[in-house]
């Protein structure tokens, strides 16, 4: 249940600050950081109860490497949506005079800065948060923040820079994403968190052997203590 609502506030809050922060009148070039920032603070709240995932494909992601419990994933992945959606929404009623504009892009471009940089924010997760090598380390949560930041600034105009299958079922939900970009987004982001596990033991192959035990998931983010 705790991990199940951590996830559920997480992906509100990081909903709540891409709206607020992007719909007009927004915070116009300082919404990465805004962004940013609510995901680390998130990050380093929820790391020791749920792993802070607050995304699919990284639910998917860490599945995969075998540092998720099965019977975990899809309660998580509801959460992230429900929590999504009702972020997006709360948002929207905050600012009464919000101007939704649904998102314009060319497809085959948006598709590619999807997949790169969901499979880069999911691959950074791993390394900063589940790798043996990097275990007990303070700046994790920086360090995811920092891809979602460099990813909103670099292809922000591309994409919309959603990375994340929770955000682009919320920000659909609110009418920015049309309905032509629903699936492939969802489907390349997905696809990407697969991929980046692949990657991930493929630049760390001493890795595979530390997480064969999935109902004891061996996640740094649980064993951080976040003030010491």
């Amino acid at each position: 249940m705790a991990k199940n609502l951590m996830e559920f506030i997480g992906t509100f809050v990081l909903l709540a600050s891409i709206v607020l922060s992007t719909v007009e009148p927004g915070a116009a070039e300082f919404a990465p950081f805004a962004i940013g920032l609510a995901l680390a603070a998130m990050i380093y709240a929820g790391a020791h109860v749920s792993g802070a995932h607050y995304n699919p494909a990284v639910t998917v992601s860490v599945k995969l490497n075998g540092s998720c419990e099965t019977a975990e994933v899809l309660p998580f992945i509801f959460n992230q949506v429900l929590g999504g959606i009702c972020g997006a929404f709360t948002a929207v009623w905050l600012k009464s005079n919000a101007v939704i504009e649904t998102l314009s892009v060319s497809l085959p471009h948006a598709i590619a800065a999807e997949f790169i940089f969901t499979l880069l924010l999911a691959f950074v997760i791993l390394h900063v948060g589940f790798a043996k090598a990097t275990k007990g380390n303070a700046y994790f949560g920086l360090a995811i923040a920092a891809v979602v930041v460099f990813g909103i600034i670099a292809v922000g105009a591309i994409s919309g820079a959603l990375f994340n299958p929770a955000v682009t079922v919320a920000l659909f939900a609110i009418g920015i994403v049309p309905m032509n970009l629903l699936v492939p987004y969802i489907a390349i982001q997905m696809v990407a968190g697969a991929c980046a596990t692949a990657l991930f033991k493929l630049t760390n192959p001493a890795e595979s052997s530390a997480f064969q035990n999935t109902e004891q998931p061996a996640s740094n983010l649980k064993r951080i203590r976040v003030n010491s």
